[in-house]
């Protein structure tokens, strides 16, 4: 059994151009302190299993709030307030101009991630840190919480650029831990890096009834993210064009990254015709 580690933020040093960027989350069972020792040994895991009592063992770190309910889009935004990074308004905006609703919500929490698939959009984005094989919340990690979910590699954690250490959700939280299926077939926008740089999150998320998931095959910067996210939405749901014509188009018009050459990728490929109104 492999054991359950922190996730450390890969970092680009782009804060050395002044640009903010996308930290990007590793698998939980790969991640080490600085010094290269795991943070939690098998010895102490063992100790955890047996020693802990059953009811601690299962702990589920409980919310104030759940996330609302709507019909069109929802916008997950843990880089905004309280968070430096705030999505441009013009984004918003443009939902709005579209004719479509939008919720726009802060500080993800694993109860609330969960309940996503239970949720009634048809397209949601968020506008988190994330890789290839994680998503992060914007809640406090702790050793005592999600014991059998740290232990079956489905929640791990992530360290922030400023050192504060989160409960990241992992593809196999998806596919064994959310509730209920995509009833409309949402389509999911990571703006993070990397969530589609294999296609594991993509997958487990089609399980879950997604038609879609759209996300960057490398790390990306927060301003390439936003510039393009916003060309995409005003080509799908202000012009009515497919999600594989929209993402295709803003990629041809506005280019990779140009810092890390990271593109804008979805999945699966027949996700191409998808249209916003689609039954």
């Amino acid at each position: 059994m492999n054991p359950v580690g922190l996730t450390q933020a890969h970092d680009l040093e782009y804060t050395r151009y002044g640009i903010p960027h996308f930290s990007c989350v590793r698998k939980p069972a790969e991640t080490l302190f600085p010094t290269g020792q795991t943070i939690v040994a098998p010895a102490i895991l063992f100790i955890l299993m047996i020693v802990l009592p059953i009811a601690i063992s299962y702990t589920r770190v409980q919310t104030d709030s759940s996330l609302p309910d709507g019909t069109d889009v929802l916008i997950v935004d843990d880089l905004g307030p309280p968070n430096e990074y705030r999505m441009p308004t013009s984004i918003t905006d443009l939902i709005k101009s579209s004719g479509t609703q939008v919720e726009y919500v802060s500080g993800l929490t694993i109860e609330q991630f969960s309940s996503l698939a239970s949720l009634d959009y048809r397209l949601i984005i968020l506008r988190v840190h994330s890789g290839p094989d994680a998503i992060s919340m914007d809640q406090k990690y702790t050793s005592s919480a999600y014991v059998p979910q740290q232990l079956r590699n489905e929640v791990g954690a992530f360290r922030l650029d400023s050192g504060t250490i989160a409960f990241t959700v992992t593809p196999m939280f998806v596919q064994n831990d959310m509730n209920g299926i995509f009833r409309h077939r949402a389509i999911i926008m990571i703006e993070g890096c990397g969530a589609l740089g294999d296609a594991g999150l993509a997958q487990a998320f089609l399980g879950r009834g997604a038609a879609a998931l759209v996300g960057w095959d490398k790390p990306v910067t927060l301003s390439q993210a936003d510039q393009v996210t916003e060309r995409v939405l005003e080509k799908f749901l202000l012009y009515g064009r497919t999600l594989g014509n929209s993402v295709s188009e803003s990629m041809r018009e506005l280019g990779p990254d140009p810092l890390t050459g990271a593109s804008l990728k979805y999945y699966p490929p027949s996700a191409y015709s998808v249209s916003y109104d689609y039954p």
